[in-house]
């Protein structure tokens, strides 16, 4: 797992030289293309990554690499209201993020797009509040974290305006999860049919299942057989989901 903070803007401090002719490594991108030449690493998966980081240089590099890269971005929302992510100081407008994501789910049609959303932002109105509701649903994400805004000592948040009721916080964080709840279920269910590749990781021999964790970030289950047996923890199968099991999938290895 590539990871960090503001990850899409690794290298930004290690170029040099004159325009095109910047360090070996001095982008997201090049490291992806270095750790694709350089090892052989099965499945690589890109943690958090914002959502103005992304351009189409390292989408075509997950494209064209898209065996070894996990099915599977997290891209933050925070707020579907321009209004809230002005006043967070994030980098973008709500429109912005829908076009990007649009891109993304264009060329790749079955990935998991994971967010985090952050509900009772000092200011947030229920118009604010309805905003973000219905760009989460438009965009279908496969899992929403969802953060209840809290007061931390020595951030610009902590002396705003308008903070919103605990009650309040609490209620809008509810709908945000009940509706990240349905979407998750849906995605899983949208699964089922789909040849997924999992990394063997638990293994119960009392009741002989396995279970691991899809490119696309599922929890799946299949059978033990005596071709699966502890040597293949670690590896990577290919198994055909076939039914909803447990908080994840049920399938047959292929």
């Amino acid at each position: 797992v590539l990871t960090g903070i503001h990850i899409g803007k690794y290298g930004v401090d290690l170029s040099t030289g004159s325009p095109g002719k910047e360090s070996k490594i001095s982008s997201l991108a090049n490291l992806l293309e270095e750790v694709v030449r350089e090892t052989s690493i099965k499945r690589i998966r890109i943690s958090s990554i914002e959502v103005n980081e992304i351009d189409s240089r390292l989408l075509d590099i997950l494209k064209r690499n898209n065996r070894r890269f996990a099915s599977h971005l997290h891209i933050p929302l925070q707020s579907g209201s321009d209004r809230i992510l002005k006043l967070m100081g994030r980098p973008y407008t709500a429109q912005y993020y829908f076009k990007k994501i649009g891109m993304i789910s264009g060329i790749f049609p079955n990935i998991a797009l994971t967010t985090d959303v952050m509900a009772g932002f000092p200011g947030e109105s229920e118009e604010d509040f309805a905003r973000t509701v219905n760009m989460i649903k438009r965009i279908s994400f496969s899992k929403i974290h969802v953060f209840k805004f809290s007061k931390r000592m020595h951030t610009l948040a902590y002396g705003m305006g308008n903070q919103v009721g605990e009650e309040i916080k609490s209620e809008r964080s509810k709908i945000l999860r009940n509706i990240g709840d349905r979407l998750r279920n849906s995605y899983i269910k949208n699964q089922i049919g789909e040849l997924l590749n999992v990394v063997c990781e638990e293994m119960n021999f009392e009741n002989r299942i396995i279970s691991g964790t899809s490119g696309n970030y599922i929890k799946v289950y299949f059978p033990m057989d005596k071709e699966n047996l502890p040597s293949q923890k670690g590896k990577i199968l290919r198994v055909v989901a076939n039914s909803e099991y447990k908080n994840g999938l049920w399938g047959v290895i292929n």
